[in-house]
C-alpha cells in the first residue's frame, strides 16, 4: 500500500477501522487516516468524509470518542468542506455514553468559536460570506440549541456541567467586551489573531445581527440566575458550575457585574436538602467567587468591596478576604513604582543628553540624597506603623497594569481581573 494514492490508503484505513477486531488497531488507523485527510487537498479529502461519517455508529467508546476529534481537527483546517461533518457531532450529543457527549460538546464549542471568528473576518475581507460558510454557521446554531437544551432539561449532570460552560462561553462571546478589540485584524495570521468581540459586528454584517445575539447574551444569564435560584432541586454539583458561570461572567463582562453579584449575595439555599450532599463546597464557591470580585480592581467592582466583605465576614472568610485586599494594594503599588522608576529612567536618560555642569548636577541630586537619608531614617518607625493590619484600611488605587500571580486559600489571580 506504500506506493498507493494518500486518498486510496486513507479509504483503506477508515476500512480497518470498520472492520478490524483489535481495538488498537482501529485506533491507530483512524489516527493514520486522520493525518492523511489533514495533508491532501480538503475537496479530495471530503470525497471521503461519508466513509469517516460511517463511523460514527461503532460500538466501541473509544472510537467514537476518537472521532469526535477528528471531525474537531478537520473542521478547524479545512473548514470549507467540513460542514458534512456536524451532523456527527450532533448525533454525539445524544450519546449512550456521557464520555462522548461531553466530548461532543468540548470540540463543539471549539468549532462554534472558530466559525464565529471566521464569519467575521470573512465579511471584513471580502465584503461578503460565502455560502458554505453560511451553512456551517447553521450548524452552529443547531448545535447551540441543542446543549441549551442539555443544559435546562434533565439528564446525564457531567454533560450538563459542560452544556452549562458553553452557556457561559455563548454570554462572553456575544457581550460586549470594554477592553477587547473593537476592530479584527484581517490579516490571517495566528501572531496578529484577537478574542473575537461582538463589537466586530456593529456597522451590519448580512449574517450575524449584532443586537440579536447581545439580546439572546443577555437572556442567557436570565437563564443562568433562574437556574440559581432553582438550585433546591438541582444537584449540588450542578449548582457549583451556575455559581462559577455567572461569577466568571461577572468578572469579565462588567455590565452584568451588579446583577450577578445582588443574586449571588442574596443566594442562600437550604443546606441541609441539597441534592449530592455539596453544602460545604456550594458554599466555598461562593466563597471563591467573592474572593475573586475582591482581586479585580475595576472601579465598578471596588466599589461593592464591603457588600463583599460583610459577605465574605459571614462566611468567617473575613482573614482570607483582608489578605487578598493586601495582596491586591501590594500589587497596585509595586505597578505604581515600576511606572514612576520607568518615568524617572526616561528623564534621566533625556537629561543625560545634555550638556551638565558639575554644580548643577550636584544642585540635582543633593535634595535627592537628603530624601533618602531621611526615609533611612524613618525607616523603622514606618515599620511599626505600617504593620498587616493596617494595610486593609488603605484605599486602592486604580492601576491596570500590574499582576499578581499568588494564591490564596485556593484563588489564584486572573489576568483578565487585573486588566479591568
Amino acid at each position: 500500500m506504500a506506493g498507493a494514492a494518500p486518498s486510496d490508503r486513507a479509504l483503506s484505513l477508515l476500512a480497518t477501522v470498520n472492520n478490524h477486531g483489535d481495538l488498537a488497531v482501529k485506533l491507530s488507523s483512524l489516527k493514520q487516516a486522520k493525518d492523511i485527510l489533514l495533508s491532501i487537498h480538503p475537496s479530495v479529502a471530503a470525497e471521503l468524509f461519508p466513509y469517516l461519517i460511517e463511523l460514527q455508529s461503532s460500538p466501541e467508546t473509544l472510537v467514537r470518542l476518537s472521532l469526535i476529534e477528528v471531525v474537531e481537527e478537520i473542521g478547524l483546517k479545512a473548514m470549507e468542506e467540513s460542514s458534512v461533518l456536524m451532523s456527527v457531532l450532533l448525533e454525539f450529543l445524544k450519546d449512550s455514553d456521557s464520555i462522548v457527549a461531553r466530548q461532543s460538546i468540548v470540540s463543539g464549542t471549539n468549532l462554534f468559536v472558530s466559525v464565529l471568528e471566521e464569519m467575521t473576518l470573512q465579511f471584513h475581507r471580502r465584503g461578503k460570506v460565502e455560502i458554505w460558510l453560511e451553512e456551517l454557521w447553521s450548524w452552529m446554531a443547531k448545535f447551540k440549541d441543542a446543549v441549551f437544551t442539555i443544559a435546562l432539561e434533565p439528564g446525564s449532570v457531567g454533560t450538563k456541567l459542560l452544556a452549562l460552560k458553553f452557556l457561559e462561553t455563548y454570554v462572553l462571546l456575544f457581550t460586549s467586551d470594554a477592553n477587547g478589540s473593537e476592530k479584527p485584524v484581517v490579516e490571517d495570521t495566528t501572531a496578529s489573531k484577537k478574542a473575537f468581540n461582538v463589537s466586530w459586528l456593529v456597522g451590519g454584517h448580512p449574517i450575524l445581527d449584532p443586537y440579536i445575539l447581545m439580546s439572546e447574551a443577555n437572556r442567557t444569564v436570565g437563564i443562568l440566575l433562574n437556574l440559581l435560584r432553582s438550585a433546591g432541586s438541582l444537584p449540588g454539583c450542578v449548582t457549583i458550575a451556575i455559581v462559577n458561570c455567572l461569577a466568571a461572567i461577572a468578572r469579565k463582562r462588567l455590565v452584568h457585574y451588579n446583577t450577578i453579584l445582588s443574586a449571588l449575595l442574596d443566594f442562600d439555599p437550604n443546606f441541609e436538602i441539597v441534592k449530592g450532599h455539596h453544602a460545604a463546597s456550594i458554599q466555598y464557591s461562593l466563597r471563591t467567587a467573592f474572593l475573586g470580585f475582591l482581586r479585580c480592581t475595576n472601579p465598578v467592582i471596588v466599589e461593592s468591596r464591603d457588600r463583599l466583605l460583610r459577605a465574605l465576614r459571614a462566611m468567617n472568610a473575613g482573614d482570607a478576604a483582608d489578605q487578598v485586599i493586601r495582596q491586591v494594594e501590594k500589587m497596585l503599588r509595586n505597578a505604581e513604582r515600576v511606572s514612576r522608576d520607568a518615568r524617572l529612567g526616561k528623564d534621566d536618560q533625556q537629561s543625560s543628553q545634555l550638556p551638565v555642569s558639575g554644580d548643577l548636577l550636584k544642585r540635582r541630586l543633593t535634595p535627592l540624597d537628603t530624601e533618602e537619608a531621611s526615609n533611612n531614617h524613618e525607616m523603622p518607625s514606618k515599620r511599626i506603623r505600617y504593620g498587616p493590619d493596617s494595610y486593609s484600611t488603605l484605599p486602592v488605587q486604580m492601576n491596570a497594569s500590574g499582576r499578581d500571580t499568588t494564591s490564596v486559600n485556593g484563588v489564584s489571580s486572573e489576568p483578565s481581573c487585573i486588566r479591568w
